[in-house]
């Protein structure tokens, strides 16, 4: 269940290359499969339904992205409610971490490669390739685990950098500055430690 929950994470965290590809090849990929075209010409025949095919293919291409982004987003969500339940607990102790700064930034140059890749790739087979490759590849590989759709569900990343100098990428809807906010409790009280969720040896989601 762990090792088919992590490709599971992983697919889901660069899915929105996906998304990229299909906006900037709507006209020369996904407008032209048949039951697109139905789909269209189905519209096109309602009586009393009288707008033009630019206008109705226009609306079936944007009700295709807002359903696709909106599918993201509930499959992050479930991701993170599934990885609570299903993955390793762990715990990072006060006395073992020597520095504490934000993540949110270190993703956007690797992602903003995703898109470009997306947009540059010609056809859909190749953009296929592309994902199952980089799904290998990330599966496989030690990676700080990260979902820019987390972003806007309301998580933050940020980087904890251990005394033996070993960094590892903590996730947390929190607002953290520093150190001692990231170890404070509810009532403002310091613990020696705190708990989390193992998404691989780099990354771990913060329970509370």
């Amino acid at each position: 269940m762990k090792h088919l929950l992590h490709i599971v994470l992983t697919a889901i965290s660069i899915a929105l290359a996906g998304l990229i590809f299909l906006i900037s090849h709507e006209e020369t990929v996904w407008l032209r499969w048949e039951w697109v075209k139905y789909l269209i010409s189905l519209l096109l025949s309602i009586e009393n339904f009288r707008f033009s095919e630019k206008f109705i293919t226009d609306s079936v291409t944007y009700v295709a992205y807002v359903i696709y982004f909106i599918a993201l987003l509930f499959l992050s969500f479930f991701s993170i409610r599934f990885s609570l339940k299903y993955l390793d607990q762990d715990v990072i102790e006060r006395k073992k971490v020597k520095a504490f700064e934000q993540g949110n930034d270190f993703y956007l140059p690797i992602y903003l490669g995703y898109a470009f890749v997306a947009i540059s790739l010609p056809t859909l087979k190749s953009f296929l390739l592309f994902f199952v490759l980089m799904l290998i590849v990330l599966a496989r590989t030690r990676f700080f685990y990260f979902n820019p759709i987390f972003l806007v569900l309301g998580y933050k990343f940020y980087f904890i950098k251990h005394i033996d100098d070993s960094k590892v990428l903590v996730i947390s809807k929190r607002e953290i500055k520093t150190i001692d906010e990231l170890f404070e409790d509810g009532n403002g009280d310091m613990r020696s430690y705190i708990a989390l969720t193992k998404v691989n040896e780099y990354t771990f989601l913060i329970l509370d």
